[in-house]
């Protein structure tokens, strides 16, 4: 059930993951719960802790390419997060295999030389956490291709901004699995996830694009969870 979660003005880092066939995915998002008043909103210390980190998921996916080192990746998010002053708060690995065990190799983390080769699947996730205030982290499954790195997770990654969670979780695993089932658009998830109104969000997608299927990823885990509500 969802328990202890914080009423406003707090940070939360939302990890879910499910398995297809065997194989398992996993996808972190971080929100900020105002609890209904607009001034309770993320401050700017936030904002700016969270667009570095946004930046350095960013270099860390563009970085997972086909004969690069594992730690290289590694180091593509930690310099960006190194130069803006976060170092200490990001005290873990980038990134971990995932197939059919939730964690395997590759382990995207320094002094990790081995070199990523196509087909191979991992998280790439960084994140900062400010002890005893608040944190972040955003986590997409990338594959490296032969032309570059694919991206599985559809999902925005820009900080949501949301009055509250459900408190229902039956609920809320009914909503993501209407949603799976239903076909929308990543984005239309994540909004019927959290209750989220469309000028909630900091940033709109644009009125004229048109809704792409829900990606694969979130539609395992919404298929996931609706069956374990179901036992």
């Amino acid at each position: 059930a969802l328990t202890g979660l914080p009423a406003t003005d707090a940070a939360i880092v939302l990890d879910i993951g499910g398995t297809l066939d065997g194989y398992g995915s996993d996808i972190t998002r971080t929100l900020w719960v105002t609890g209904g008043d607009p001034g309770r909103g993320p401050d700017e210390r936030f904002r700016h802790l969270f667009a570095v980190l946004h930046a350095a998921q960013a270099a860390a996916t563009r970085a997972a390419v086909d004969g690069a080192s594992c730690q290289s990746v590694d180091a593509a998010a930690r310099e960006i997060i190194d130069g803006e002053g976060y170092g200490e708060a990001f005290f873990h690995r980038t990134g971990h295999g995932i197939g059919l065990e939730g964690h395997e190799d590759p382990y995207l983390v320094a002094g990790n030389d081995l070199p990523l080769a196509a087909g191979m699947a991992f998280s790439v996730e960084p994140g900062i956490y400010l002890a005893g205030r608040y944190g972040a982290r955003i986590e997409d499954i990338v594959v490296c291709g032969p032309d570059g790195p694919i991206v599985l997770n559809e999902a925005p990654r820009e900080l949501y901004v949301v009055e509250g969670l459900a408190d229902d979780h039956i609920g809320v695993i009914t909503k993501m699995h209407h949603c799976a089932v239903d076909g929308v658009s990543g984005a239309e998830l994540m909004v019927n996830l959290f209750d989220l109104s469309p000028e909630g969000r900091d940033i709109e997608p644009p009125e004229d694009r048109t809704p792409e299927p829900i990606p694969s990823d979130l539609q395992m885990v919404g298929h996931a969870l609706a069956s374990r509500a179901r036992r």
